[in-house]
């Protein structure tokens, strides 16, 4: 197996890269997700808001947390392009955050609407 140049390596070493950008999109969704309710006047953590309000915080704040995937994505297919292999594991890796992230908080809003 021949090794690979820089040249070749680096849109890989970007992919993986922008996967740090999860931390501030996490953090961003995280308090879109929990303002959007507060906009809506439901502020006290004993009132249920109702289901129309969490599928709107739930979809507002997972289109924020999953907006790294594009540059990850982006730069995966570079990778790919040129033949390096592994290039779609950041990928795999961020989109395995988004649909942790999206089960959380299904499973969550589904508990408060239930309970």
């Amino acid at each position: 197996m021949k090794p690979q140049s820089r040249d070749t390596t680096r849109p890989l070493a970007k992919a993986w890269w922008s996967l740090a950008l999860f931390l501030p999109s996490v953090a961003t969704a995280f308090l879109v997700g929990e303002g959007i309710p507060g906009m809506f006047g439901w502020t006290e953590p004993s009132s249920r808001p109702a289901w129309w309000v969490l599928a709107l915080a739930l979809g507002v704040s997972t289109l924020i947390l999953a907006s790294p995937l594009l540059l990850t994505a982006r730069y995966s297919a570079k990778a790919s392009r040129v033949g390096v292999a592994g290039a779609w594991l950041p990928v795999i890796v961020g989109s395995a955050i988004v649909f942790g992230f999206v089960g959380i908080n299904l499973s969550s809003g589904i508990l408060v609407l239930i309970g």
